[in-house]
């Protein structure tokens, strides 16, 4: 997410919650206003690579990778989703990611975590992580392409893990 557009969602809210009857919208998934910036940016990242999608966000629970397609196409990313990390009672999303690797290993040539959380993913998979994109911080821009690009080219052996 983009600052501005958090701002404005929640200027918003303060201006809709003095209106009588006013309910709250549905901001889950496809209905949260996006960021055209970050999308344009995934499409690069993805189109340079050859990337495919694997889904390790919070909002993968209760949702097919069909509807994350339909989520993602919606906002115009131009990726495929082939999957969704495992979700374990007491793991990190670090330790999922891991696992999701272990069991697709031979379907995998190269990583990048693009981690919008405020919390480190993991400290083995670091190298192959670009942190801190959130609309916190500045959503998914232009630096990132390349980062994503050095995370991709950084050998990855999922054996050492």
């Amino acid at each position: 997410m983009n600052p501005e557009f958090t701002k404005r969602v929640q200027d918003a809210y303060e201006l809709k919650k003095k209106e009588p009857g006013w309910e709250m919208p549905n901001l889950s998934g496809e209905f949260y206003p996006h960021d055209e910036i970050a999308i344009q940016n995934l499409n690069k990242i993805v189109e340079e690579n050859e990337a495919k999608v694997v889904i390790c966000s919070s909002w993968r629970l209760g949702r097919s990778v069909k509807e994350l397609q339909a989520i993602l196409d919606s906002w115009g990313a131009k990726c495929e989703v082939i999957d969704v990390t495992p979700k374990k009672m007491s793991s990190t999303r670090g330790e999922e990611i891991l696992m999701w690797l272990r069991s697709n290993s031979n379907k995998v040539k190269a990583i990048c975590v693009l981690d919008d959380s405020l919390f480190d993913i993991s400290p083995w998979l670091d190298e192959w992580c670009v942190k801190k994109i959130s609309g916190y911080h500045h959503g998914l821009r232009d630096v990132h392409i390349s980062e994503a690009k050095k995370c991709f080219e950084t050998p990855f052996n999922i054996k050492k893990h």
